[in-house]
Formats: C-alpha cells, structure tokens, sequence
C-alpha cells in the first residue's frame, strides 16, 4: 500500500537538526558553534538551542576556548567522555565480543567468548552475561552507560527491535530489545551486523563524515551496510544490503534461492572459496585434506595455478558485485572489510583495475580501518545517536 507522507512535526525537524549537530561535533572532535553554524546551515537560535539541550543531557561538554586569531574567541564543543560509555555487542556466529566504547569512539575494554549455538537461550544467556560484566566494568571505572548497542546476523527489524531470523544463532522471532530493557533499563538499539559496521566506519573510521557509503563484508558470509545521506537504508523488509543473495552472472539463473546462502556467497564468501578449492582438490585426489580460503590465497600468492585461477575468479566476482552496487547508489565510498579481504594484497588492486573505465562513476575504494570492532563501534554511533533525539 502506498503510504502519504506527511511534512514532519516540528518535534522530527528538532530531533534532525539535533543529529546533524552531533554529527558535527563527532566528525571534528572538537568546534565552535560559529563553526558548526557555518558547516551545516543551520541558524544561530537552533544551534545554541540544540548543543545547550545536549549540554544538559551529558551527551557534549564545554571544553575551553579556541585557539586565539586576533577576534573574541567562541567555546569548543565536544563529546563527553569523561563519564558516559556506551555498551556495544556484536552477536557473531561463532564469537560474542562485547565492550565499553567511549562517546568519541575511544574502546574502554573488550571482551570475547566463543558463541555457544546449543539453543538459542544459551546464546541469549550469553548476551545477558556480557553486557553485565561490562555494567559492574562501568561502575568500577564511574562510568555511565547511556545505552546498549547489539549488532546481530541476519534480518533485524530494527525499530521493533526483533530478530527475526538469524539462522546462524538460530535465533527466530526474538523480541531482543524488550528482552534488554526489562533486564537493563537501559535504551537499546538492536541492527544488523553489518549495518552496524557500515555505521562504525561512518562514524569513527574511514568513512568518517561520508554521508553516502557502502560497506561490503566479504567473510564466512558476505553483506553489506548503506548509508545514503548520513542515515542506514534498510528496504521495506529490513533485508537491504545482503549482497550474498546477488546474481553475479548468467549462469546462476537456473539456480533456487536458498533461505541461508546466496549466489555470490556459494563464489565468494570464505567459505564458498574454501568449498570450490576443496571440490576441485578432492576430484585429482579423494583423500586430499581440507583446506581454508586463507590457504587458498596463501597458495596463490606461492605461483599455484589453480588456486590463483580461483582468486581470478573471486576478483571477477567480486568486480561484478561492487559495478552494480556503484551504478545503483553512486556512493562516495566503497569500504571492503570481513576475513576475505585479509588478503586484499591479492584483491584490492586487481578489483580496482577491472573496475576502470567498465562504470561511469569512480568512487573511492578503501579498506576498513576498524577491522573486528566495527560493529561495536557501530553500536556506540547508533546509540549515541537515538538517545540525542531525546536528550
């Protein structure tokens, strides 16, 4: 059904403008309201309106005085860490890595344990136990946590706040969010995984203040996060980005949709590379042993033929998936992260090449610069910012 959008309530417009300002602030560490009024437009009354409501809410500090030029000098602005955290969880498939992160970004301390898959309570329990250790880890540091962050594999409605199907946790139809705020009384924010990734490097790492990227997470999975103007898109069925289910060529249309792999995850996910490597091993030899994606690039980068026609062919794989993401969202960046691109040494250039002059656009093509702790990172961006709407 098509929906009427109505014009937004001057409580939405308030509650957008108060975003962009932390944005602002988060983007440059520390500013002035001139200079926050010069980078975003914004007028001078709703400026000092908006950073005065987060001054009271401890989301920012004053922190002095610029740096003199001769004029009267304005008041810098920054996040608070001097005691406010956020707790952020990344729900993997096989770890559980939980931390403290600061409201700059800064990661307090960590902890990971081995995902227990034995049902989906024990994984639950699991959860619940982290995010208490790192509540008495607050207490003991004085710290106060505005909220909690979870990154979970799979589709996620985000703002019931259900997981509504992860088949690597073998979670389905779980109400997370109410789950943690009966437990926590604390605001919770629950999101894809990789969305969460995509947020972390918008907010802390290479995409820093990119308000258009995609973040493609080549690793035992393969998906991707997309941020179009400085806010996730998530599609009518919150399944935006998984890129595993794309058809990377003509000879995949005869195949069926799986529920749990895609196409271009059965080519080049690390275990798609793994299991092409070990079915063409095993047809020159039936006892030979099982190997990993990273042997097979390791291999490749020793001159082996046929592990090298097989990174070959997840370069030309990989080149098709990321044309058509660019061509469809002509995003200012392309952020490769996941186990995969550990090898980039084998991926990122030859990726670049075939791209050349095959789209109109050219977007920038980097690695993640946060590795395992974007999603963590992810989740103290998101959190930050859903509590700021309310401040």
């Amino acid at each position: 059904m098509r929906q009427n959008h109505q014009p937004y309530s001057t409580e939405i417009l308030g509650q957008l403008n108060t975003i962009v300002i932390l944005e602002t602030i988060q983007a440059n560490g520390s500013i002035t309201r001139p200079e926050i009024i010069r980078k975003t437009g914004l007028s001078f009354s709703t400026v000092l309106r908006s950073t005065e409501k987060l001054i009271q809410s401890g989301l920012i500090v004053e922190s002095g005085l610029e740096a003199s030029t001769g004029g009267r000098r304005s008041t810098l602005l920054k996040l608070n860490d001097d005691d406010k955290v956020v707790i952020g969880i990344d729900m993997g498939g096989t770890k559980i890595l939980g931390g403290l992160i600061s409201l700059s970004g800064n990661i307090l301390t960590k902890i990971k344990v081995e995902v227990d898959i034995t049902s989906s309570q024990t994984s639950l329990d699991q959860l619940f136990e982290i995010i208490q250790q790192l509540i008495e880890e607050s207490k003991q540091r004085n710290l106060r946590p505005i909220g909690i962050g979870v990154g979970v594999p799979g589709i996620t409605d985000s703002k019931g706040g259900e997981i509504v199907y992860s088949p690597s946790l073998g979670w389905e139809k779980i109400y997370l969010k109410d789950m943690l705020d009966e437990r926590f009384h604390l605001p919770v924010v629950v999101e894809n995984d990789v969305n969460l990734m995509a947020l972390g490097e918008y907010g802390y790492g290479v995409g820093r203040g990119v308000p258009n990227l995609v973040l493609l997470a080549f690793g035992t999975g393969i998906g991707s996060g997309i941020i179009i103007d400085g806010r996730l898109y998530r599609g009518s069925t919150f399944s935006a980005g998984e890129i595993g289910h794309m058809v990377p060529g003509q000879k995949f249309l005869s195949g069926k949709y799986e529920h749990t792999h895609g196409a271009l995850e059965f080519m080049c996910s690390g275990t798609g590379i793994a299991g092409i490597a070990n079915t063409q091993l095993r047809e020159q030899n039936p006892d030979a042993v099982a190997i990993t994606a990273k042997d097979v690039f390791e291999s490749a980068r020793k001159g082996e033929e046929w592990a090298a026609r097989i990174v070959s062919d997840v370069v030309d794989y990989i080149t098709i998936s990321v044309a058509n993401t660019i061509v469809l969202l002509d995003p200012e960046e392309i952020i490769f992260s996941g186990g995969v691109f550990e090898s980039a040494d084998l991926l990122l250039e030859p990726i670049k090449k075939r791209l050349d002059g095959l789209i109109p656009m050219h977007p920038e093509i980097v690695l993640s610069d946060l590795g395992p702790q974007a999603a963590i990172m992810g989740a103290a961006h998101q959190v930050l910012i859903e509590v700021a709407k309310n401040p």
